[in-house]
């Protein structure tokens, strides 16, 4: 808000917070942020909000899920007639969960395994988040395997070669198969992994009706052997 006509050291500002209930429509009792003269340094000591006289900052996890109506309103010292207000409303709502696979990306073939470990966070926060009661699903393909993710969060396949055979995934297993279910997976090459070809190694973690979004993270088999001529 932009004050003119007026010296800025007259004006107090108030920012003001209620909650909405969404069914009835009421406003619940309302909040005062702070009061403040406008040449009063920003709020630092609030732990849920830092104001001044041009922005409210909401920090994180401060508020309830819900819609809440948040107003400004100006004064003018010593004159009553001379105020005015602005308004707007923020939807809080849940963080997303996702999940990240960290590890290497090439693996040497009958020398050495894989362990690929799965990060639970919050999407837009990016914030770790406690995966106990999650249940990890993990799944593997062949890089050009036509690997057809049928939601935004559930990778099924429905891969299939010549006459309609189904094409086999990663470890002799059919690539619609869950190849894991913790938050660890160990990737042995040995185990039915072609050398110079890469694989997609994709998860998703659950708990109840929470699902995470799909990670995917590729890995490369390179051979083991070595063979000189002398």
């Amino acid at each position: 808000m932009n004050i003119t006509c007026i010296n800025a050291e007259q004006v107090i500002y108030q920012w003001e917070i209620s909650r909405v209930d969404t069914v009835s429509g009421i406003f619940l009792p309302f909040r005062d942020i702070k009061r403040f003269h406008s040449s009063a340094e920003p709020n630092k000591k609030e732990k849920q909000f830092t104001v001044d006289s041009n922005s409210m900052v909401i920090h994180p996890n401060s508020l309830q899920l819900g819609l809440y109506y948040i107003r400004l309103t100006v004064n003018v010292i010593n004159n009553p007639h001379s105020w005015n207000y602005t308004f707007g409303f923020v939807q809080v709502i849940r963080a997303k969960p996702a999940v990240r696979i960290l590890g290497p990306d090439i693996v040497v073939k009958y020398k050495e395994t894989v362990k690929l470990h799965a990060q639970l966070f919050y999407l837009h926060a990016n914030t770790l988040i406690n995966d106990a009661g999650y249940i990890y699903n993990w799944f593997c393909r062949k890089n050009k395997g036509n690997h057809a993710v049928l939601t935004n969060t559930t990778p099924v396949a429905t891969t299939y070669g010549n006459f309609g055979e189904k094409v086999r995934g990663c470890f002799s297993l059919g690539p619609d198969e869950s190849i894991g279910q913790s938050n660890t997976l160990i990737v042995d090459p040995a185990s039915g992994l072609q050398t110079n070809q890469s694989y997609i190694i994709q998860l998703i973690a659950r708990k109840g009706e929470k699902i995470s979004l799909v990670a995917v993270h590729r890995i490369f088999v390179v051979s083991g052997l070595q063979v000189s001529v002398r």
